[in-house]
Formats: structure tokens, C-alpha cells, sequence
């Protein structure tokens, strides 16, 4: 204890480290102008969502057969980087070819 108000008085009375995180942080203070920008963002999105729930630009069939076109699409995306992943399929024939050719019969 007498250390930390040592250091604190070195300091100027800021204390050492990160004060804002922890078991015992520091809050800040929540001022007027917090609450008013809080205030005008929340008015904002209940506006932004009155506009958007007033007339929406497609129904709900729409809306559903443009996400299943979506995921018909990310799904065939989602092959063909998966085809271009994987090796060619190769026989074991093919794979020992190289044995037979330097085999010789005489």
C-alpha cells in the first residue's frame, strides 16, 4: 500500500499500468454529452427501422428464394474450391509406370 502511494505520488497521481481493465478498473465517467450522442444514435435506429418496416422492397418469399439462390451459390463456390484443392486421381499402374521402364525383359 505504501508503495502504491508512493508511486502515485511520483507520478502525479496516475497510476502505473493499464487502469481501465481488470478486477479492480477504473470506470470512466459517464458525462452529458455520453447520454446525448446514446440518445441521438437510439433515435436514429428506431427512425432507420420505422422507414425500413414501412415499406419493405421485397416480400418474404422473395427474400426467402433470394437467400436459397444465395446458399446455391456458395455451396457450388464452396466445391469447386474444394475440387481445385484435391490432387488428381492417379492408378497404381500410373504410379509404378516408372518400375516397368527400367525393367528389361533380355
Amino acid at each position: 500500500m505504501h508503495l502504491t502511494h508512493v508511486l502515485l505520488k511520483l507520478r502525479g497521481g496516475v497510476a502505473p499500468g493499464r487502469i481501465w481493465g481488470g478486477k479492480y478498473r477504473k470506470f470512466r465517467p459517464i458525462t452529458e454529452g455520453m447520454r446525448a450522442n446514446t440518445l441521438n444514435r437510439l433515435l436514429m435506429e428506431v427512425e432507420n427501422m420505422k422507414h425500413l418496416t414501412a415499406a419493405p422492397h421485397i416480400s418474404e418469399d422473395e427474400e426467402a428464394q433470394a437467400l436459397e439462390q444465395r446458399n446455391i451459390e456458395v455451396r457450388k463456390e464452396t466445391w469447386i474450391r474444394h475440387k481445385r484443392k484435391m490432387l488428381e486421381h492417379k492408378d497404381l499402374d500410373s504410379h509404378l509406370s516408372r518400375l516397368k521402364s527400367a525393367k528389361s525383359w533380355e
